[in-house]
């Protein structure tokens, strides 16, 4: 088996932080390797991306398949915007991107009971969030609204305002990914969760 990290090319701090506290959790099953290495793009704009892809790409040659582009969706979807565009356009050295459908902190929320997934989803349907992503100046608020009804603390963009643990994973994040309810895909936890279905990974 290939003990090499994956690297995964990410938008910005926030998921930065949370593959710090991914290797803190996981490593291969057979060996205590670190299993993520993340890049931070400095923004998901897809010129940051591919240009921070391209970068990691070249230090890397033998290992591309083992470098993955983590984004956010909202710009991509946004009426208007040329990311998307660009994106479909993209030259075929530039893998497809894993998606969090909108945004970061609603790849954070299935982390949590599905309770609070549900509240948060009736919080974005209600702003139609899923046709028109909010932008972070609207969300947060209300982000931070649902983290202190439920955790009771303040939340502040890059942290994880909650314990990660085994529980996490295997009784919320896993199975909400895989109900058919929830609205929040994400690709980069689709592959987390399959690396630990298929134990590649395991708890350390």
């Amino acid at each position: 088996m290939n003990y090499s990290p994956i690297m995964v090319v990410c938008e910005g701090s926030s998921e930065v932080n949370y593959i710090t506290r991914l290797n803190r959790i996981f490593c291969y099953s057979d060996s205590k390797c670190m299993v993520f290495k993340p890049y931070n793009a400095g923004g998901g704009r897809y010129s940051f991306v591919s240009k921070k892809y391209n970068e990691v790409l070249a230090g890397n040659r033998k290992l591309e398949s083992r470098i993955k582009i983590w984004v956010d969706q909202d710009l991509y979807v946004r009426a208007g915007t040329e990311e998307n565009r660009m994106y479909c356009s993209r030259s075929k050295l530039v893998p497809r991107f894993m998606f969090s459908l909108m945004n970061f902190e609603d790849y954070l929320t299935m982390h949590c009971a599905e309770g609070i997934v549900e509240d948060w989803q009736n919080t974005c349907e209600s702003r139609n969030h899923f046709t028109e992503p909010m932008h972070a100046n609207q969300y947060e608020e209300l982000f931070n609204s649902l983290i202190k009804k439920y955790f009771g603390v303040d939340y502040k963009k890059g942290d994880v305002p909650f314990e990660l643990s085994q529980n996490t994973f295997t009784a919320n994040l896993f199975r909400n990914l895989k109900n058919p309810q929830f609205k929040f895909k994400n690709g980069f936890g689709e592959l987390l969760m399959n690396m630990y279905e298929q134990r590649v990974i395991a708890f350390k």
